[in-house]
């Protein structure tokens, strides 16, 4: 477990002498004879600076029946996406009318919840228009909640942030709310797209909250709403989720549940009940502290290549490549979509294209990111 709480900044500063009886014993002992005081520094003794092996992390697919490859080729961005023709259907098929965004946006604050046993349930999730599930470290991951308006006034619990939840926030302009970071995030941050919101560094203090229900790091919290005037200087961008949506097509694939394996073990279950996707991790349904059901109107399954680091020791923190293109999968109303995602640069947002290279609309309602190692498993039930 990582502890994102601030080291003590009275740690190694100087001891001065107090009393006049330690400056008087000063100065007898600088009395003595240099010849016979002054010695050579011993530096064989002097430890020497060894940088911390680099941790790998193996890991083994966990297999599944019936499911999809995992032996994907190396992700490679793709200036112009390839176009595969396809037989034209006998009966053609009617294409989706895209609608507008059901959101008044004037702009996008994004909160880091854990995902630590510790750390549940968690406040806040069905409240946010798109919430991003992605690995953090061991077989833990951790979740981006972004909220376009409506901010709920306690989400959390909140922890540090990784260079890839700030990338994601990219997209969407406005404010990261997290406590401490790791290498990398400043350089994303202080590019002035996204409002540094570090509640463990002064910024946004004003909305945090400790609460006495659990131990630190576990019991921060933050009322979104009262850090809603600095997003105004952070306008929204042109992410997928901010865009025209539509309904998927009615020819694809049935998709009543979906079960998704990241490569350490987490497991998560999404079935549709007609009208929603209810999920459920580890083995449980995944409740927020009110007793919901954590749920989703569509799902977004985003196959990305990650890499295990150093920071944290054995921990690891991996990266995750979200520059670039993969595999993925739209899921809603019962029904799923195989794409392709790709995203050029920081400067552009994520599309998701089909077979024939069209770009693709999400679907209308909340949607739910699982972004997964190529070595994770994906199975579906019609």
């Amino acid at each position: 477990m990582i502890d994102d709480r601030p080291r003590d900044p009275g740690w190694n500063r100087t001891v001065r002498f107090r009393t006049l009886g330690y400056f008087a014993l000063a100065l007898a002992v600088c009395a003595c004879s240099f010849a016979s005081c002054a010695r050579s520094p011993d530096l064989s003794s002097t430890p020497t600076n060894v940088p911390p092996p680099q941790f790998a992390v193996t890991m083994t697919p966990i297999p599944l029946p019936n499911t999809i490859p995992m032996s994907t080729p190396a992700l490679t961005v793709m200036p112009t996406p390839s176009r595969t023709p396809t037989p034209v259907s006998p009966t053609p098929t009617k294409v989706p009318t895209a609608t507008p965004t059901p959101f008044g946006v004037v702009a996008a604050i994004g909160v880091m919840i854990d995902n630590d046993p510790h750390a549940r349930p968690q406040t806040g999730l069905n409240a946010a228009d798109i919430v991003y599930e992605m690995p953090a470290e061991f077989d833990l991951t951790r979740f981006l909640a972004v909220y376009f308006a409506n901010a709920p006034p306690e989400v959390g619990p909140i922890r540090s942030t990784r260079p890839y939840f700030a990338l994601v926030m990219t997209e969407y302009g406005g404010g990261l709310v997290h406590c401490l970071d790791v290498p990398g995030v400043p350089t994303i941050l202080e590019q002035g797209v996204v409002f540094n919101f570090d509640l463990c560094r002064g910024a946004g203090e004003e909305g945090a909250i400790r609460t006495s229900e659990r131990d630190a790091p576990f019991n921060l919290y933050v009322n979104a709403r009262l850090l809603e005037s600095e997003l105004r200087l952070r306008p929204p961008r042109h992410a997928a989720a901010l865009l025209p949506r539509a309904p998927l097509p009615t020819n694809t694939q049935g998709a009543s549940q979906i079960t998704i394996v990241y490569p350490q073990g987490h497991r998560v279950v999404w079935t549709w009940t007609g009208k929603t996707y209810l999920r459920a991790q580890d083995g449980a349904p995944h409740r927020e502290r009110d007793g919901s059901v954590v749920s989703s109107e569509a799902i977004v399954i985003q196959r990305a290549v990650t890499h295990p680091t150093s920071y944290f020791g054995e921990a690891g923190y991996h990266t995750v490549d979200l520059i670039g293109s993969g595999p993925g999968l739209i899921l809603a109303n019962g029904r799923s979509l195989p794409v392709r995602w790709s995203r050029l640069s920081e400067s552009q947002p994520t599309t998701f294209l089909n077979s024939e290279g069209q770009v693709v609309a999400l679907p209308p309602g909340r949607v739910f990111f699982e972004v997964l190692p190529t070595d994770g498993t994906v199975e579906i039930q019609p």
